[in-house]
């Protein structure tokens, strides 16, 4: 199963917080996550990540393009919810492709716990 996390600059502490809640998770699967996500995943997991394009927009572009493609299975995006300037609609077009092609997504650090903990859960059921 592939991952893709988005995080935005400012949600770095709450990125920390999900992937040390979720290290057994992240060393399962694969993770496809914006530069400071995905080197925190490899030095907390040891298993390399990818590297999604650098800036939020570019990633919210590039795995909307892997969810239209078949190339993700479920999305995480950590976003500054008070933002209304242009990352606010590319998260939100984002949502909008994994609505379409029926990718599970979480739009914070609460809808992503939730999230994780499903799939390991199902995972957990088919093995």
């Amino acid at each position: 199963m592939t991952v893709c996390i988005v995080s935005d600059e400012s949600r770095k502490e709450a990125l920390i917080r999900l992937c040390d809640a979720h290290c057994a998770f992240l060393c399962r699967h694969r993770v496809r996550a914006t530069p400071f996500a995905a080197a925190y995943v490899t030095e907390l997991t040891g298993k390399e990540a990818g590297i999604l394009i650098g800036d939020f927009a570019g990633a919210c572009e590039q795995v909307s393009l892997f969810a239209a493609s078949g190339e993700c299975d479920a999305v995480v995006i950590l976003r500054d919810a008070a933002d209304r300037g242009p990352n606010a609609s590319y998260a939100a077009e984002l949502l909008r492709i994994c609505d379409l092609y029926g990718i599970p997504a979480a739009s914070g650090p609460a809808s992503a716990e939730l999230l994780l903990r499903a799939i390991a859960r199902n995972a957990g059921k088919k093995g």
